[in-house]
């Protein structure tokens, strides 16, 4: 079994490099030889978009790349650390991984068959705590894994790490390196990430006061045929509005109210919540193409709709639903 860690911060000994380095070790305690690369430390020079890898699959660009292309052809495990800059890899990583693009046209152009899939292990810490600072380096290295069909196995992702060595400080994060380092180095299961969601929005609201508009896109007109004959839809719409901090808002005093208890965001109706998916049931007065008129909407001007359903009583209405006391003295002003 050989693992290759892949370094990808420009600061040695900085939190995602501590990381790598447990990973390391817990695979090197199940048997396996080890192999750490530090990029800041070598040169690698940015692809260039020559193509003269078209005709063989070979980069001819001469520099440290070269010797790094047959380890990775012969390795079981990859590691690849880098904090987020920019929201996204670091420029050694991406300079990296723009390096393989010979290895991507050896698979899809070149039609030369993969070896056995191996397994990998994605690091990153970033300064920032939002949920979305990730998002944009995980694309880019499941897409880098794929080429090289290494499997997107594991991920370690830590932010809110301000200072150098941080990490060292986090009550888990070591252990839990040197803990996924050893499971995929002995091949033992380990938890699959999620994959990232992407939501598009499928049109906007206009808001006219007691009346809005749903205008949809035209291509997603024809999703509304027969929804004329239903007096009351369900609109369900991204509340681009809320800043970073409302995103990470786990707990309210509904609609604001201090004399009411504070209740986790998941049960109020508070536009703060990690995921600001707003919906509302509204009463559908007119369908002209892709246009909707409705009345009820609670959303303002410009908001994004990610989806549109019927309403049904059957479902939708649950004459013995109980509530907490507090709901009553919120509708009671």
């Amino acid at each position: 079994m050989k693992v290759i860690g892949v370094s990808g911060s420009p600061r040695r000994g900085g939190n995602s490099e501590l990381l790598l380095e447990q990973a390391l070790d817990g695979a090197k305690s199940r048997g396996a030889g080890i192999e750490k690369l530090v990029l800041d430390e070598l040169e690698v020079n940015p692809c260039r978009n020559c193509d003269d890898c078209l005709e063989s699959g070979v980069c001819t660009t001469q520099d440290d790349m070269q010797a790094i292309y047959p380890r990775l052809d012969e390795v079981d495990c990859l590691f690849l650390a880098s904090p987020v800059f920019f929201l996204t890899v670091t420029a050694q990583t991406k300079a990296f991984i723009d390096r393989c693009q010979c290895l991507w046209v050896r698979r899809n152009v070149l039609k030369v068959p993969d070896k056995k899939r191996r397994r990998g292990l994605f690091i990153s810490t970033a300064h920032s705590e939002r949920p979305v600072v990730f998002q944009s380096a995980i694309s880019v290295v499941r897409a880098f894994f794929s080429t090289l069909n290494v499997g997107y196995d594991a991920e370690l992702l830590f932010g809110g790490m301000e200072e150098k060595g941080q990490i060292a400080l986090h009550p888990t994060a070591l252990k839990e390196a040197f803990e996924v380092g050893a499971r995929l180095a002995s091949g033992e299961e380990v938890a699959e990430p999620m994959a990232p969601m992407v939501l598009r929005p499928i049109g906007v609201v206009r808001n006219m006061g007691e009346e809005s508009e749903v205008i949809l896109q035209a291509d997603f007109a024809e999703a509304l045929d027969g929804i004329e004959g239903f007096s009351h839809i369900k609109v369900l719409y991204w509340m681009h509005k809320l800043s970073p901090q409302g995103r990470s808002t786990m707990k309210v005093h509904p609609r604001g109210r201090m004399k009411l208890p504070l209740t986790g965001v998941f049960a109020t109706r508070s536009p703060s919540r990690p995921n600001p998916v707003g919906i509302s049931t509204v009463r559908l007065l007119e369908r002209r193409g892709n246009i909707l008129r409705v009345q009820g909407l609670d959303a303002i001007d410009g908001t994004p709709v990610i989806d549109i359903k019927p309403y049904l009583p059957g479902y939708d209405s649950t004459p013995d639903a109980s509530v907490p006391d507090w709901v009553g003295r919120r509708d009671a002003g």
